[in-house]
């Protein structure tokens, strides 16, 4: 993958690597060592796709687990190409 800029990708459409668009970029966390992409924060597209393959982003508030249901996140190395939009595959996900 060439280098992209995390300011790029908010908003960008987050598709499966069989077309099928899932949301579009929230936010995506970076290892700070290596600079690979750690988790993508994905805006859901109603209704939201595969929950088996995707989970709900948990958020720990006060010491209470919640779940958000609004944003879900994607393993950062289920991520296969970036341009003007993202590929994610979603086999690669759920074998983490």
């Amino acid at each position: 993958m060439s280098t992209v800029l995390a300011s790029a990708l908010p908003e960008k459409p987050v598709l499966s690597a069989d077309g099928r668009k899932l949301g579009t970029v929230h936010n995506l966390t970076i290892d700070p060592r290596s600079g690979d992409f750690e988790t993508l924060l994905v805006d859901p597209d109603p209704p939201v796709p595969e929950r088996d393959a995707i989970e709900p982003i948990e958020r720990d508030t006060d010491g209470e687990r919640e779940i958000d249901e609004e944003i879900i996140r994607i393993a950062g190395d289920a991520i296969t190409a970036v341009g003007d939009q993202v590929i994610v595959d979603l086999s690669i996900h759920r074998k983490r």
